[in-house]
């Protein structure tokens, strides 16, 4: 138990309330279509809607879903591609007074159908094209391609009540079946005026809408920046995992924000060009440090579940200590860090993290039983805005100065590239693989960064690790794949017959026969890779993804091979050319590289012909010399130092050029790699004057 002083010190953490306007997302947003109808709100590669003209689309989805009967706390489901129209649609829906259900377009045709089933969506919105991806449907359809002919209705007006359902997203499940989360109209108007000003958004803000439909990243950029008055700019599935072009877009368009994946954000920010960029919010994953003092933007790390409206605390990364938490808590949002008997633990203690206030979502939907046991009575406070918390099934401390640390999870949920995974719901589906007798799952620090997981099977027969991963990628989403599957004997299993992860071999990422690279350009890129997927001896013919690249990793060694060779890559490009030597070949094709030969003299640079002309112009002139003293002890051994200058004056052939003028009388830089290094003793009772030692350069 804490004590008294500890308990106030706690409370002090919490004491964080500020005052909040009672109105939804949807009320923010049609008070800047009539505020600001000319301004720019979404943006797509060529597609420009001012709020206006959206306010308009919108009220035109409105009005055609509330004609099929549909209001509060019904459920729209949204199937369409990467573009406007995830904008668009939602707030279509949200207009009706309807739930949306974002389904992201990438994920298989099984989990699609199951995700409408299980929402009991009344109505879908998609394209023709995209219709038969959810082939289980056969509710009432409202096509993309028919909203222009829709009558300019106005749809009737709905006030939401805080406790309607916004929208419902979907995490991955213990049991193997993904749960909806219900989130509300209360839990994001909170959020987006917390945001408001944690962001600093305006009129001015231009934000890039980079998350995946389906994430709850992305459903905080369509609710925050819309209502807020903002520009959101779709990011363009062709480019999102290229980000040398992600870059070029922003630096084009002027992009202020960004929200991102902890480990594409981090990489990003190490490596962007934009003057215009001033917020980069990164979270779902631990954020390895690293050297934010160069940067011109505010880089925000950012913790918090979907079932709490997408993020609850974060910190302002300002350098790069050894160990970054997870921040500060959001205003009216309070924090418990409690033991297995719901004790409030002192500060610095570790313990499962309680989370408390409007941003707590509602439940699981159809999940009354696993709702009933993370979505519990508030023990510490009695006020009816915290009168729920969420057992988040994280293991943080509380820091001195308020900030939470992260230290783990207590369960068998892991982050891979910042989506929450239970591996028990990747080992259902697995089991399911014919041939498999056991199968277990596990995960592991990747390299490159963030986590990636591990599958082993046991089966009587060889099993296809291919044909595997083609089963799985069936019916759950990429990330669930596993980076590495191994075939063993037996799962091991401890005392209490639970799998014992401490027996389980190390994830082995075969490389085959080594081929060592043959020339340069295949050793750099071998280093390279190398470092990515933490396999020292990689063959020059061995395909990185079998070795443990990542979707993560191949946007950082594009990255790397553009700064290494100066030339753009894209993720269509590594997966097309996945070895070494095929990258060599393609980079040797692009023409982009030269073999400079030696030549017997060089034209001078710009700074060495300025140089030149001024002490040309005043030859008495030492400006450019630049004399050091050091002051060496009486043991050094001056044969060997007289030595050593030699070698190094030898090894950088450069410093022994000398200028002459060619015919036409121009000036040039002459090599003389063989010259003869001469180094000079000069003993002496005390320093000659410096004019005898620093004295005019011999041009010619």
């Amino acid at each position: 138990l804490v004590s008294e002083r500890q308990n106030l010190l706690l409370n002090s953490f919490n004491d964080n309330e500020v005052p909040v306007e009672e109105r939804t997302v949807t009320e923010f947003f049609n008070e800047w279509v009539r505020k600001t109808p000319e301004h720019e709100l979404v943006v797509c590669q060529d597609r420009h809607y001012t709020y206006g003209e959206a306010g308009k689309i919108t009220d035109k989805i409105a009005a055609e879903i509330q004609k099929t009967g549909l209001s509060r706390n019904d459920t729209v489901a949204v199937l369409v591609p990467r573009s406007e129209w995830i904008v668009l649609a939602t707030y279509g829906v949200l207009k009706a007074g309807c739930a949306y259900e974002p389904l992201d377009s990438t994920y298989p045709d099984e989990r699609l159908t199951f995700m409408v089933k299980n929402a009991e969506a009344k109505l879908l919105i998609t394209t023709h094209e995209m219709k038969d991806r959810v082939s289980g449907y056969n509710g009432s359809v409202l096509y993309i391609e028919d909203i222009g002919n829709l009558p300019s209705d106005t749809p009737a007006p709905v006030k939401n009540k805080p406790d309607d359902t916004f929208v419902l997203l979907y995490t991955s499940g213990t049991t193997g079946t993904p749960k909806g989360v219900m989130l509300t109209h209360g839990n994001f108007s909170s959020l987006v005026q917390f945001n408001r000003k944690n962001f600093n958004i305006d009129g001015n803000t231009t934000d890039a809408c980079y998350a995946s439909f389906g994430f709850d990243a992305c459903a905080m950029d369509i609710a925050t920046f819309p209502a807020n008055g903002a520009t959101i700019h779709i990011i363009d599935e062709d480019i999102r995992l290229n980000l040398s072009e992600v870059d070029a877009y922003f630096i084009k368009n002027r992009i202020t924000h960004v929200i991102m994946t902890t480990q594409v954000g981090r990489q990003f920010a190490m490596m962007t060009k934009s003057p215009y960029l001033r917020f980069i919010g990164v979270g779902g994953e631990a954020l390895v440090p690293f050297d934010t003092e160069k940067t011109t933007f505010d880089f925000f790390n950012f913790y918090g579940p979907s079932e709490c409206s997408v993020y609850v605390s974060g910190i302002k990364v300002e350098h790069h200590p050894y160990r970054i938490p997870i921040g500060k808590l959001n205003s009216n949002v309070k924090a418990y860090v409690v033991d297995s008997n719901m004790n409030r633990l002192p500060v610095g203690a570790p313990g499962e993290l309680l989370i408390a206030g409007p941003q707590v979502g509602k439940g699981y939907l159809n999940l009354p039983e696993r709702t009933s046991q993370v979505f519990i009575d508030n023990p510490f406070c009695e006020d009816k805005c915290y009168v729920k918390t969420y057992r988040t099934g994280d293991v943080v401390r509380f820091l001195p100065d308020g900030m939470l640390d992260f230290i783990g999870r207590n369960d068998s949920q892991v982050k891979v590239r910042g989506f929450r995974i239970e591996l028990t719901e990747v080992e259902e589906v697995i089991r399911r693989f014919r041939g498999i007798k056991d199968a277990t799952v596990a995960a592991f620090d990747d390299p490159a960064g963030g986590k990636f997981i591990a599958a082993y099977v046991v089966s009587d027969q060889e099993v296809d690790t291919d044909r595997l991963n083609e089963f799985i990628l069936t019916e759950k989403p990429p990330y669930m794949v596993p980076a590495v599957t191994m075939q063993i004997d037996s799962i091991p299993l401890n005392q209490n017959h639970k799998v014992n992860r401490r027996a389980l071999p190390k994830p082995e990422r075969k490389a085959g026969i080594v081929v060592k690279p043959e020339n340069e350009i295949q050793k750099k890129i071998h280093n390279i890779a190398a470092g990515l997927t933490g396999q020292k001896e990689i063959s020059i013919d061995s395909d990185l993804f079998d070795l443990g690249l990542t979707s993560i990793a191949v946007i950082r060694l594009n990255v790397a091979l553009e700064e290494e060779f100066g030339i753009p890559f894209k993720v269509s490009d590594i997966r097309e050319n996945s070895t070494v030597r095929k990258i060599a070949l393609l980079i040797e094709k692009s023409g982009k590289t030269e073999d400079y030969g030696i030549l017997s003299d060089y034209p001078l640079t710009r700074t060495q012909m300025g140089i030149y002309v001024e002490c040309s112009a005043n030859p008495d002139s030492v400006t450019y010399n630049i004399p050091l003293l050091l002051k060496l002890g009486s043991n050094v051994n001056l044969p060997k130092l007289l030595q050593a200058v030699k070698i190094a004056l030898n090894a950088h052939p450069y410093v022994k050029t000398t200028l002459f003028a060619d015919k036409e009388g121009n000036i040039r830089a002459r090599r003389n790699d063989d010259a003869e290094v001469k180094v000079g003793l000069i003993r002496c009772e005390k320093l000659p004057d410096g004019k005898e030692l620093v004295k005019p350069f011999e041009l010619l």
